[in-house]
């Protein structure tokens, strides 16, 4: 397995790094600061170029992404979000029913 792991500055990254590979699992990281977690079509093409140089089987995230989700839905790609912010902080939360999306949500009340 192949994971694409989209790092920014968040003080989980490192912690899920060492633990990828502890756990000897195969991943790639692909960095991007956004400015606009809802509207960004600099790392919209970042990311799609990304996917399309490898054969990832997931993308996983800190924290749910919208454009990652949309992204992934028009490549039919896995993607995974583990959620710890509490409340989510986009307003475009459509994207969460994206059928190739699942979120892992860290805070029990805000997964209910």
């Amino acid at each position: 397995m192949e994971i694409l792991f989209w790092q920014w500055h968040s003080f989980m990254g490192k912690g899920i790094e060492r633990a990828l590979h502890r756990l000897g699992v195969a991943y790639d990281t692909f960095f991007y600061q956004m400015n606009d977690w809802e509207k960004d079509d600099r790392f919209a093409e970042q990311l799609e170029k990304k996917i399309q140089q490898q054969d990832y089987d997931v993308v996983f995230s800190i924290n749910f992404n919208p454009i990652i989700s949309d992204v992934c839905q028009n490549h039919k790609l896995p993607y995974r979000a583990w959620v710890y912010d509490s409340p989510i902080h986009i307003r475009n939360t459509k994207a969460l029913k994206n059928s190739y999306t699942k979120v892992y949500f860290f805070d029990r009340g805000q997964a209910e």
